[in-house]
């Protein structure tokens, strides 16, 4: 039996999430990839065979979590495959791959959910956790279409577009709160800065490192997107269960799974 975990990030929130990831999985007798855990994975290292993949070193993750109360250094996980080095080091065969609050951040979302799939066994499934963009600082963004994917793969984006980042960044909403959103109090408006915008969407253009929400998602938006992806062949991934945003809530969980044969 294992003991229970005593990480203090282990909300209300995250275990709505992985009670849904539970119905699929089974942590003890399966083995897994989480994709930027940070320090709040799914399955701690004492619940169940799961290896780590992120685009940082433990250690640096620890550094950066010391200055910031909302995360906690002695809960970082160890990281087995540094991303920096691609996806070519992870092996395939997992069980299933976890990945929150990631998929918004990938360039190019089919090139992404390519690569996972190929890392999962037949019948393997990717459970996710996304942001709701109409509870987040993304909420004046128009949601991301199947069209922008296949602009996005065709053009095999390795880094955040132009329109990416500039889009981010000129409709971002600073200071909102999804219990705001959910009540009907009245929200910060979007910063419009164009120059601000601009200046840091040119950067990105010159593959400089931009942290940015490619895509801009809802529950609805995601399983359009994915249907008309797994539908057209795009991705070898079909979807198989959503959980849709909670009252009071900012993210939605969706589980896609590789087929059988």
């Amino acid at each position: 039996m294992t003991q229970p975990s005593k990480n203090p990030r282990r909300d209300g929130r995250f275990h709505h999430h992985r009670s849904h990831f539970l119905y699929h999985v089974d942590p003890l007798t399966t083995h897994g990839l989480e994709i930027g855990a940070f320090d709040l994975p799914l399955v701690e290292p004492m619940e169940g065979r799961c290896d780590f993949a992120d685009w940082n070193t433990a250690q640096y993750l620890r550094d950066i979590a010391k200055p910031d109360t909302g995360h906690n250094p002695d809960f970082v996980v160890p990281i087995n495959y540094n991303l920096l080095e691609g996806y070519d080091q992870v092996p395939d065969g997992y069980d299933w791959v976890a990945a929150a609050h990631v998929i918004e951040h990938v360039p190019d979302i089919i090139g992404w959910l390519k690569q996972i799939a190929t890392k999962l066994k037949p019948g393997g499934i990717l459970f996710l956790i996304i942001p709701d963009k109409r509870y987040i600082f993304d909420i004046y963004r128009q949601e991301s279409t199947f069209t922008d994917a296949l602009v996005a793969h065709k053009s095999a984006f390795k880094h955040p577009s132009f329109a990416q980042v500039f889009d981010h960044f000129y409709y971002h909403a600073p200071g909102l709160v999804a219990r705001d959103v959910w009540i009907g109090n009245s929200l910060p408006g979007p910063m419009l800065n164009f120059a601000n915008a601009f200046s840091i969407a040119e950067k990105a253009e010159l593959a400089y490192e931009v942290d940015a929400h490619c895509w801009v998602l809802t529950p609805d938006s995601f399983s359009a997107l994915t249907q008309s992806l797994s539908n057209s062949q795009m991705i070898n991934l079909r979807p198989l269960d959503l959980h849709p945003t909670v009252f009071g809530g900012l993210d939605f969980s969706v589980v896609l799974q590789k087929p059988a044969t």
